[in-house]
């Protein structure tokens, strides 16, 4: 099988850094780490053009723009975000943006990357409710 090129970006690069080592022992991703930042996904991703992007967000940035952005210069990247509380969210608006998970940041690295595994191999998204 194929291995997945995967776009990790977090304004914290400790935690991008022990995401990157979890998703690097999986043997079906390859992780490309562009500028963490998020300032410079949208780049990054439009250069890159990744088959997953994993983005943790920050409860107050604003978000929505960028990833109508990012959607639109990446349209066949899975898109996972990782937020403090998912169902903040506008489930809507998730739909609408074709996101393939949204998972709570406080999972350990391990689960959030059993989680994309998951949700690439069964084909499922995972949304809050």
């Amino acid at each position: 099988m194929k291995r997945l090129r995967i776009l990790l970006c977090s304004d914290n690069l400790l935690y991008a850094q022990t995401l990157a080592a979890v998703f690097e022992n999986i043997s079906s991703f390859d992780v490309i780490i562009g500028d963490l930042r998020a300032d410079n996904i949208i780049f990054d991703a439009s250069v890159l053009q990744p088959d997953i992007v994993v983005w943790k967000l920050n409860e107050h940035q604003k978000c929505l723009s960028r990833l109508k952005e990012l959607r639109f210069c990446c349209p066949s990247s899975q898109l996972f975000l990782l937020a403090d509380n998912p169902a903040n969210m506008d489930i809507s608006t998730m739909f609408d943006l074709k996101l393939t998970a949204s998972l709570p940041a406080l999972l350990p690295a391990v689960q959030i990357a059993n989680a994309v595994e998951l949700s690439i191999d069964a084909g499922l998204i995972c949304l809050p409710l």
